[in-house]
Order: C-alpha cells, then structure tokens, then sequence
C-alpha cells in the first residue's frame, strides 16, 4: 500500500513539475528579437535558399570579390530565415521554447524517477544561461550537446553491444546534422567518445570494449566532413583560436570572476556534492565537468555547454546515491510538506528570474516583437534616397544589411574572422579616434555613416563617435535614442544638408540632456524645433520628447510639459525617464503633491533598471509636503550616494 502511495504521487508530482518547467521555460523565451548578428544570418539563410549556396562576400563592399568565410552555419540560417519569415517573432519565441524542452528533457530522462525535485534544479540553471536561448546558430549546438552529454551516460550503463551501436549510429546522425547547422562546433560531440575510451581505460576494459569509442570517434570525426563545406569547417575552427579578433568580441571573453563565480557558484558546490553522493563513472563525469568548466573561463558563449554538463552530471549522479533518493522516497508520501516545498522552490527560481525579468519589461523587451536598433536610421536613409558607400558601426550593420536590397552593401557586419583583425582593429577604433576614422573616409570615400551611439555611460566618459559635431566636413540629418545619421558635405547631398542638418542637438545632447545649454532666447525656438523633428523622426524613442518636456517646463509651459509626459508614457510606459521629467515639471510650477508622486514612480523604475537619481532633490519635495519619515529616507540615500 505504502509503495502504491509512493509511485502514484512519484507520477503526480513528475507531471506536475514537468507542467511548471515547461511553463518557466516559456517564460524565460518569452522576450523579443534583439541580437544584433541575428540580422545578417537572416539574410544569408534568404540568399542561400535564392541561389544555393554564397560562394564570394555578398554583404560588405570592404570584401568584395573576397570568399565567403562564414559558411559553416548554412543550415541554421536556412532555419532561422525560414521560422521567422513564415511566423515572425512568435516563431522564434516558439523556437527558444522548444530547443529549451529538448535541452532539459535530455537532462531529466537521466533520471527519470525524480522530475521532481530535478526539474527545478534545472530551471535555476536556465536563468543564468538566458543567453544560450538567444537567436543564433549556437542554439542549436546547445541541443546537440545536451544529446551528446545525454549519449555519453546512456553507453556508460549500456554494456550490450546492440544498444551501444544504436546510440553511436544516432550521434553519427546528430554530428551530421551538428556540422551542417553550425560547422565546427561538432567537435564537442567528441566529448562522447574521449570519456568513454578514459572511464573504460581506468576500469582496465578489453580491448574489444575500448574498440567502440575508437569507432565511434572515428565515425565522429568522418561525419565532420559530411556537409558542403567539407574540410572548411575543420579549418574554421584553427581560424577561430588562432584569429586575434576574438579579442574584440565580449562573448568571446570570459567573466570577471566575481561575476561568475555569483552566477555559477552554487552549481559547481551542486554538482561536486552528487559527485561525492554517486560515484558512478566518476572519471567520465569529471572529465565532461572540467572540459566544460574550462570553456566556460575561455569565453561567456561557453557558458550554456557548462550548465548542460553541470545540470546532467548532477541529475546522474544524484540517481546513483542511495541517501539521496532514500531522502526523497520518505517525502514523496507527504503531501503537505511536498506542497509546501514545491511552492517554495517556485518561489525560489521565480525571484531568481525576477531581476532580469523586470530589465526585461523596463526596455521594452519582454514578449513577442523586435528589437531593431537601426529602423528610424534605415527608413530615413531610403527615403531621403542617400547613396554611396557607408560607414556603420559592427553592430548595425546586419541590420542595414536585412533591411537593405541586395545590392546595399555595408562597411561592416557581425562577423569577426571574415575581416580579419588589422580591418576590424582600425573599425573598432574609429569610435574613439577622429583620425581612425578620417583615414578609413578618405579610404573608402564613405558618403554617409550610420552610428550607434552608446548609452550606458553614467560616469562621464565621452560617447562613442563625440569627435564627429567638430568635423567640418560632416553633419548630423538623423537622431535617435541609439542611432545617429551623418551626412557628408558633398554636392548631392546638399540640399539634405540645407533642409535636414541639426546645428544644436548631438547625441551627447540628446543622451545627456546637455543641449538644455541652448535654451536661450536667441536659440530657443531653433532647439525646440530641432527636438520636434527629432521626437516625430522615430515612433517608440522618448529622449528627444523627454528633452523637449523638461525645455518646456523650464519657460513655465507646464501643460505642454505634462502632455509631452503623457506621450512619453505612452510609448515607454516601463521607462523612469517620462516619470522624472513629468516629477521635475510639477516641481517646478509648484505642485509639490504631483512631483512626489511622479518622483517616487521614477524612483521604482530607476532602481530596477540600475540608475540613481538626485535624491536629495527628491528628499525636499516629500519636505515641503510633509512627509518628513520618506524626505529622510531620500536623504539617507542621497548620502550612500556620495
């Protein structure tokens, strides 16, 4: 009776937690496109599937006639072209969703009798590797591997023959299938082979035994070369370690340690603890652990091949360990306590997501829909008819590239090896040196550049391209929140320059709120006018309308202020910005009520976005109504501040 008890709630619960797992990880999918190199890969699966295969550059004019280099993604690209060109958005969140389910099914079938408390063991995990969701071909590699891990504990317990060789013909499939969606990265299936040949060494096996890995690495290693690309994707791979721009590339660095070890600390205590509890193959456990926890300091994109290993050594060890499922098969059949610690595990990975979760929805990220930095720049360019050769900075250009025909060309795109490092060195550092990018212009005679500027900088430093309002030879036609447009002075686009060109606003201006310097009375109207072409240039930037609320409430306009506000709300209602300047209107025509009100709303979005604001200035007004408790608060803050 106690044993049907205990199978009974064992399925209910497994179920139950499978139903939650799949709706976390729902959750975590659930934010809209905005990697920039998903642009450009886009745009390859389209060519691709219109003439077959790409074999000279057909997206930067700094490589024409050059080879095509970035072949060995070709079937992901297909993928992603075709997903998003026949559901959009939501199919790419459906995608996320669905490799993630194959992900943790693969790591949950390790031990199929405990989903439970498992399943929320790899829900935390999953909120640390977010970023192995994102949309690019490494998201299939992240499943592949998973399948890979999953193969190497199968044929640890499989002895027959008959079922070893229906797994290693099932890897010899995925490692075709793995080189065609992302080239070189199939050699981590290797994994399989290494550690089986290690573990069966160490146990001191037959050789009839250690024949298998031997075949099967060799099966591995032939399937490499079964794609159109042949030994390419071999050579890819030495390109890639031996290039020097991957010093360029954040992800390809790894993280501060401090960082790392907060993200990854508890799971490395985690699965060194079932190692200690199981004890089962621990040679091969080990080596899938430490081969992937050394890639994980060789670059943050490693870090999702860390989880997959960390989360599938643990769940195999922990079926291993008699205390452990002793431990659990005396809860299973209490219903109030695995109530209450079901609840609280939920609670536990919720509140862990929740950070991230609210950046999510304060930029406007979260749910289905694009992120496209480059829209207004793109739009502005095609209808303002502006040709010739463009300068770009890295991260725009697969944008302007999957907006563009094909004949538009870019200076620069996402890719990294394909420009080599002498090229993407002197691009990098045209953000910060005017000759940088005064050679690279007399070089390629750019006639027009379509910046992004940076945002994040609170301490002060110049922005990226600050040198550009002092080049007599350019001037500024397009503002945004992130992307700038600069034309150049020549014949052509004279008449734009005459019509379009801002003599007061600059990105800096505009970010830093530095351009309310001009509000005078011999420049007013001018900056006011340029803010208005600005806000009505994009449809879901607010700076320029920020900007212009805080103009008007400085000449006492405070109705045009607040409707300016409003508007700002509308199309940013997560951001504190709208709120602030809505607080300092109020303030400044004396309305102390409101501006409390407006300033404790900017302040709860500030704190969750990582921004701080004048609270001494906001302890004042919370004076002035009386609320003395809260004006301390403000103050006590406003002294950590310092």
């Amino acid at each position: 009776m106690a044993y049907s008890i205990i199978v009974t709630s064992q399925k209910f619960l497994s179920l139950g937690s499978v139903l939650l797992l799949a709706a976390f990880l729902f959750l975590l999918s659930y934010f809209k496109v905005q990697d920039s190199d998903f642009w450009w890969h886009v745009k390859a699966g389209e060519i691709l599937l219109q003439s077959g295969w790409i074999h000279t550059d057909p997206f930067a004019y700094t490589r024409e006639g050059l080879p095509y280099v970035a072949t060995h993604e070709w079937l992901a690209q297909i993928v992603l072209y075709g997903v998003f060109n026949t559901f959009g958005a939501a199919g790419i969140v459906v995608l996320r969703w669905g490799c993630a389910l194959i992900i943790s099914g693969l790591i949950l079938s390790l031990d199929r009798r405990r989903i439970w408390p498992n399943a929320f063991l790899v829900a935390a995990g999953f909120v640390f590797v977010r970023h192995g969701l994102i949309e690019r071909p490494q998201i299939f590699s992240n499943v592949l591997f998973a399948f890979s891990v999953f193969s190497t504990f199968v044929l640890l317990e499989r002895r027959d023959s008959t079922s070893r060789w229906v797994v290693g013909t099932l890897l010899t499939l995925a490692q075709i299938l793995w080189v065609n969606l992302h080239g070189g990265a199939a050699f981590l299936a290797l994994i399989v082979p290494g550690t089986l040949f290690i573990q069966m060494l160490v146990e001191r096996r037959s050789m009839r035994d250690l024949a298998f890995p031997v075949i099967l690495c060799v099966s591995l290693l032939a399937a490499m070369l079964v794609s159109p690309n042949g030994f390419h994707n071999l050579t890819y791979v030495w390109l890639l370690f031996s290039d020097k721009t991957a010093e360029f590339i954040k992800e390809w660095s790894p993280q501060p340690w401090g960082q790392y070890v907060v993200q990854f600390g508890w799971l490395w205590i985690a699965v060194l603890a079932a190692l200690m509890a199981g004890r089962r193959n621990i040679i091969a456990s080990a080596l899938v652990l430490l081969s992937t926890g050394v890639l994980s300091r060789m670059g943050a994109r490693h870090e999702p091949l860390f989880l997959v290993a960390a989360l599938s050594v643990t769940v195999y060890q922990l079926s291993f360990s008699r205390s452990w499922q002793d431990l659990l098969d005396r809860r299973v059949g209490r219903t109030v306590p695995l109530a209450v610690a079901t609840f609280l595990l939920v609670v536990l990975v919720l509140g862990i997501d929740a950070p991230y979760r609210t950046f999510l929805k304060r930029t406007n990220r979260f749910g289905i829909g694009t992120v496209e930095a480059g829209k207004g720049a793109y739009e502005f360019i095609v209808s303002q008819d502006i040709r010739g050769p463009v300068f770009n900075t890295y991260a725009l250009g697969g944008y302007l590239l999957y907006r563009g025909a094909p004949d538009r060309r870019v200076f620069i795109d996402g890719r990294n090896v394909d420009y080599g490092y002498d090229f993407l060195k002197k691009a990098l550092d045209a953000r910060y040196e005017v000759k940088a990018f005064t050679d690279l212009s007399d070089t390629y005679d750019f006639t027009h550049a379509v910046i992004e500027y940076t945002a994040d900088t609170q301490d002060g430093s110049a922005l990226d391209f600050a040198f550009m309002k002092d080049l007599p030879d350019w001037a500024l036609v397009y503002i945004d929140d992130r992307v700038a447009v600069y034309a150049r002075r020549t014949l052509e686009l004279q008449p734009l320059i005459a019509e379009r060109e801002y003599r007061l606003l600059t990105p800096e201006g505009l970010l830093r709120q530095t351009a309310l310097q001009f509000l005078t009375p011999e420049n007013r109207g001018v900056l006011v006018g340029e803010l208005l072409r600005a806000a009505k240039d994009t449809e879901k930037g607010i700076s320029a309308i920020v900007l212009l609320s805080l103009a008007q409430s400085s000449m006492g306009e405070l109705r045009t202020a607040v409707a300016l506000v409003d508007e700002a709300m509308r199309r940013a209602p997560n951001r504190y910005e709208p709120y602030l300047a809505g607080a300092i209107a109020f303030e400044s025509a004396g309305q102390w009520k409101d501006a409390a009100a407006m300033y404790e709303e900017a302040d709860e979005r500030a704190r969750s976005s990582g921004a701080s604001l004048r609270y001494d200035r906001i302890a004042d007004v919370f004076d002035k109504i009386g609320e003395t408790e809260k004006a301390d608060e403000y103050r006590r803050r406003a002294a950590a501040q310092r």
